[in-house]
């Protein structure tokens, strides 16, 4: 190889991309054959293929008119500027025919931890507070309602808000080992990016509509939430609820981005706008069922007394407030619901204390 003026044995392009492999029986490199499933971020960046960014995500043509929403933030934490970038892909999406679907993925360590832990967001008032918990909440709303087809391509964690961002696709498509959860109780609070609204949809609306008991799936989402369960598997995360059966799951992780794409463009060429559902809202009467569970736990020394105050507030949610009759409700109104008891959790002194003793100790205080 060195004879024939070869210094390496991989030929690499002005962009540093690794293009070609040198060939004893030629003498020469012969070009490598790309897997088309095989689609890297460093890859869209040296080919110029950032259309808007910012230090925390950027959004990147694809090719065949798919954008990607990439997140490089700090392991991936749901910043400002992250949910910035998000919108920014919306629009995007949202305003040119050049584009026909939106893939939401990145090739960090982990998909998303969820919401970062800033000691000053505490600081920044209530009205503060609301105003970034609905900026998430509406654009998952305006994610999973687009016009065009979004799919999310997750691996590894993805946490919380995390979460909420895989629930919010029209289409995922997994790598076997994603580890899913609404962990948001470790931390004194509760999901509030439309995580508990779209557990309601998914478990609860299927029951409503035959007429079946509602209270199982109520109380599976209850112990989901608040033991903060995070699947062992994308398998599970089907079985928990967190992903639909219909999602896709792959095993080789360097294939993710570009069976995403592929899901994609598939959808897009059939798709069909949805249009927000009705949620089951169950009212008072389960309710009070899930308030009697909850009181069980304390009483058996199973749950703190601020585990139960929690837990109340995602029995809140979860059954549209008390309503005195069960509904069908707008997606709204649990929305709401989700922002009102975040903003009075992070305000108790208990919270705030597991919130810090996170942070300085990376794991979770039991108050």
């Amino acid at each position: 190889m060195v004879a024939s003026g070869k210094s390496t044995f991989y030929q690499r392009d002005e962009n540093g991309l690794v293009v070609g492999y040198y060939s004893p029986q030629t003498g020469d490199y012969v070009p490598l054959e790309r897997d088309p499933r095989e689609i890297t971020i460093a890859e869209l960046r040296a080919k110029g293929a950032e259309v808007a960014g910012n230090d925390d995500a950027s959004v990147y043509d694809m090719g065949d008119g798919v954008l990607l929403w990439e997140f490089h933030s700090k392991q991936n934490t749901i910043t400002p500027g992250l949910v910035e970038i998000g919108w920014e892909a919306v629009r995007l999406l949202e305003d040119n025919d050049d584009y026909v679907a939106l893939v939401i993925g990145n090739d960090g360590e982990r998909f998303s931890i969820g919401a970062g832990l800033d000691p000053s967001a505490l600081m920044s008032g209530v009205e503060g507070i609301e105003q970034m918990v609905k900026n998430l909440q509406d654009l998952t709303m305006a994610l999973k309602y687009a016009s065009k087809p979004v799919v999310v391509a997750v691996h590894n964690m993805a946490l919380g808000g995390g979460c909420e961002l895989v629930m919010a696709g029209n289409f995922v498509v997994a790598h076997i080992e994603s580890y899913i959860g609404l962990v948001e109780i470790g931390v004194g609070l509760v999901p509030a990016g439309g995580g508990m609204k779209e557990l309601v949809r998914r478990l609860v609306n299927p029951l409503a509509q035959r007429g079946a008991d509602v209270l199982p799936a109520l109380e599976k989402i209850l112990q989901t939430v608040a033991t903060a369960t995070v699947s062992e598997s994308a398998k599970i995360a089907q079985e928990i609820g967190f992903l639909s059966s219909n999602d896709k799951i792959v095993m080789n992780r360097a294939h993710l981005l570009g069976e995403a794409k592929k899901a994609a463009l598939g959808l897009a060429a059939i798709y069909t706008p949805q249009e927000p559902e009705l949620v089951y809202a169950s009212g008072r009467d389960a309710h009070a069922a899930l308030l009697l569970g909850i009181q069980g736990f304390v009483e058996g020394n199973y749950a703190t007394e601020h585990d139960a105050y929690i837990a109340r507030h995602l029995a809140n949610i979860m059954t549209g407030g008390a309503l005195s009759e069960p509904q069908w409700a707008p997606q709204q109104l649990f929305l709401d619901l989700e922002r009102e008891a975040f903003v009075d959790l992070i305000q108790q002194p208990k919270t705030q204390e597991r919130i810090m003793y996170m942070l300085q100790n990376n794991k979770p205080l039991r108050n």
